[in-house]
Order: structure tokens, then sequence, then C-alpha cells
């Protein structure tokens, strides 16, 4: 078996260079730090080299896995300075697997505290050695199934999902983990459609749509809990009220 060395130094990997790597995120994320580019290049290659074992991701190409998966990263991170959230949010990235969104995102979204929830061994054993190596401060990752996460970690103010469940199920176990304004993020290949009615307890907030390589356009969905102390910032239809109504206590 490969040693962690061989698996992120192999001559293949060498070759995805800082250059690359920046040129293919700057002209698809205006604005990206040029600081962060060194983190994020690590990423891609501790990325691609534990693929070839563990088959992380679904593809071998690094572009494309920066097309397809790391820029979503970047988009959402801007996303997320447009939400509600408190100064410093305490997130929960629910089946973090190859710790996408979450490892991209923290390298460029450092704000708050950040778990990362990945009970399949082998990917948390991945996801533990990327983030001993880049160093991301106030990320962490629990190894533990989501129905054990009460108790184990704080109220969330933010729960996300890239793919753990389909979004009905992702809001029914994230519910008991967030804060009485708890926010629930879920990536979507569709629009969102008035007649998908969320399940009990939850409105829908508001979405944005980014552009993917390729593809046809990607969302994010946003939902809030509905408590009787938020119950007011919805109107008599149903519909979110503007995000600048919404506080916290």
């Amino acid at each position: 078996m490969k040693s962690d060395t061989e698996y992120t130094l192999s001559e293949k990997l060498s070759r995805i260079t800082e250059k690359e790597v920046g040129e293919e995120l700057r002209k698809r994320c205006q604005g990206l730090d040029a600081d962060k580019i060194p983190a994020l290049t690590r990423y891609v290659q501790l990325l691609m080299g534990w693929n070839e074992k563990l088959n992380l991701i679904g593809t071998r190409d690094w572009k494309k896995a920066v097309r397809t998966l790391i820029l979503d990263s970047l988009h959402l991170a801007v996303f997320l300075d447009e939400l509600p959230l408190p100064p410093d949010p305490f997130c929960l990235d629910i089946g973090a697997g190859a710790g996408l969104p979450g490892i991209p995102l923290r390298i460029v979204w450092p704000k708050g505290e950040y778990i990362l929830v990945e009970p399949n061994q082998k990917r948390a054993t991945f996801l533990t050695y990327s983030l001993g190596l880049l160093r991301l401060e106030k990320t962490a990752i629990r190894s533990v199934k989501v129905n054990e996460l009460p108790g184990v970690v704080p109220e969330a103010d933010l729960a996300l999902s890239r793919a753990f469940r389909p979004w009905r199920e992702f809001l029914d176990c994230s519910s008991s983990l967030l804060s009485r304004q708890g926010l629930a993020l879920v990536f979507s290949n569709q629009a969102w459609s008035d007649p998908d009615t969320p399940p009990p307890g939850w409105h829908f907030l508001r979405q944005k749509q980014y552009p993917v390589q390729g593809r046809g356009p990607r969302y994010f969905w946003v939902f809030q809990k509905v408590t009787r102390q938020n119950q007011g910032v919805w109107d008599s239809q149903g519909s979110a009220l503007p995000l600048a109504k919404l506080t916290y206590n």
C-alpha cells in the first residue's frame, strides 16, 4: 500500500502546479485572492492522489475536478456572506466525503467554526490528513453518524450537504442539529419550484444560481427552521420577508 508521502508527491501529481490551478480558478471565479492558490493547489494534489486508491470522487481528471467540484466551494463562499448568519457561525458539513465543499470553502471562507462530519473511516482518514497538512483554523472532523451528533456538538447556525441524502431527508435529519433560527443549505441541479413544499417545520428562504462549465446551471437552496420565535419573519402568504428583517438575538 502506498504511503501518504507517495500519495501526495508522485511524479504524476507534482505536475499539478500552482500556476495551472490558479489559471483554472481565476478565469472562472473572479476576485479570488492569489494567496489562496497554494492551499487550493495542495488540496487538489491531495484529492487526486488519494483518489487513485480510495475512489473519493468520480473523475481522474484534476481540471474537471476543479471545474465541477472545487468551484462549487468558491461560489458557496460568496453566497454565505449574503445569508443571515451570525458573525462567527457554527457550521456542520454533513456527509463531508472527500472534503467537498468543506475544505476548499474553509481555505477561502474561514469564518466561525466548521465541522466536517464523515462516518466512513477511509474518507475520515483522508480528511484528517488533509486538515493536518493544510492547517485550517477552527475546522475539525467528527467521524460519527449524523444521528450521533446531538449532544456531541453545539447547535449549529448552518448545516449543509452536497450529496448526503435527498433534500427532504437532509432537512429531517438536520433539524435537531440546528439552532432555533438555523439554516440548512442544499446543493441542487434544479431550480426551486413552488410545488416543492418544504416539510413541516421549514420555510424555503431563497436560492442562488451559479454556472458550471460544460453543464447546466446549479443552485443553492436555503431553508430556515420554523419556530414560535421566528414565525413572524414570514408574510401572510408564507413567503420570506427581505433578509434585512431577519435578525439574531
